[in-house]
């Protein structure tokens, strides 16, 4: 019986997620929605909210000794990434930015942390949903 057990909690698995990714897969008619890996170790946090008609990012620290500076990526299909802009690492434990320029529609967000090697590790996809009013 435990055996039948394990088969059929197997097969409801199996059910929710993708068998290459083991990313959930919604079942709905709603959009399935990637995400990426994990926040970074570095990374404690990593938020985006929709702020007036604009986007505000934050993100804290763990440690910074060995990041150079950051690179905010926006992307409106999920996909392919455009960096917005760069800020240097000056050893806050917490960074902001906001985004004044933004469409109405789903718009996601990742930062880059550039190492001082060179290597450069991304965050969490974030997204933020923009709906235009009258």
């Amino acid at each position: 019986m435990k055996t039948l057990s394990c088969i059929v909690f197997f097969f409801m698995l199996i059910g929710s997620t993708s068998l290459a990714t083991g990313i959930p897969v919604i079942k709905n008619n709603s959009p399935v929605i990637k995400t990426s890996l994990p926040v970074p170790e570095m990374l404690s946090y990593f938020r985006a909210h929709r702020q007036g008609k604009g986007v505000t990012l934050n993100w804290g620290m763990s440690f910074n000794t060995t990041i150079a500076y950051f690179i905010i990526e926006r992307s409106y299909d999920g996909d392919y990434f455009d960096p917005v802009n760069q800020i240097p690492n000056e050893g806050s434990a917490r960074l902001s930015w906001h985004d004044g320029s933004v469409f109405p529609g789903y718009i996601h967000y990742r930062v880059v942390c550039v190492m001082t090697d060179g290597t450069e590790i991304y965050s969490e996809i974030k997204t933020v949903r923009i709906v235009q009013h009258g």
